[in-house]
């Protein structure tokens, strides 16, 4: 066991998040959910001083429709179950910059740009830059639930695969046999 691990008391606060894939009735398309929640675990006094019993404080939730091998965002939604305040629902609105962005390089900027600063929302931004790999990666096991055409392009590879880290390093042997493979 750890020397940090034998350290700890009670628990005081979770965040857990999670990223699901799901198969859409547009065969070109996947619903991938993510959901946020926050649980505060024990008694605690509010800003104001007002005290407050253990419980969930932020549950978040974003779907969105990503179609095409370009991971385009079709569609996006999402639901502010709980929330401090119901002021916090203004902050959906900017889901919408969303729709039509391609899930590559720059998202997490965007997702910054539209949800960050005082009139976005933070939670919902961390949920989602925790979904656009996940979705590359639920998008790719969407496809790869049957033998692959073959008709991936050079380009495409190294835009999603390509770099992206220690595995895929260009150099590396999966990324070279994968150049090779589409290269042909």
């Amino acid at each position: 066991m750890s020397q940090l691990s034998c350290r700890k008391t009670e628990k005081i606060h979770s965040r857990n998040m999670e990223v699901c894939t799901y198969a859409c009735d547009d065969p070109q398309s996947v619903i991938v959910e993510g959901v946020l929640k926050d649980h505060l675990w024990q008694p605690h006094y509010d800003l104001f001083g007002e005290k407050c019993r253990p419980g969930e404080f932020h549950h978040i939730v974003v779907r969105m429709r990503v179609e095409s091998l370009f991971l385009v965002i079709a569609e996006i939604e999402g639901e502010l179950i709980t929330v401090p305040s119901r002021e916090c629902d203004e902050t959906l609105k900017h889901l919408q910059a969303f729709q039509g962005t391609a899930i590559a390089g720059g998202i997490n900027r965007k997702i910054k740009e539209a949800l960050g600063g005082k009139d976005g929302c933070q939670h919902m931004a961390t949920l989602l830059q925790a979904m656009a790999p996940a979705a590359m990666h639920g998008y790719w096991s969407f496809l790869a639930q049957r033998p692959m055409s073959g008709d991936f392009s050079p380009e495409l590879m190294k835009q999603f695969m390509i770099n992206t880290c220690w595995y895929w390093r260009e150099e590396g042997e999966t990324a070279q046999r994968l150049i090779h493979m589409v290269g042909k």
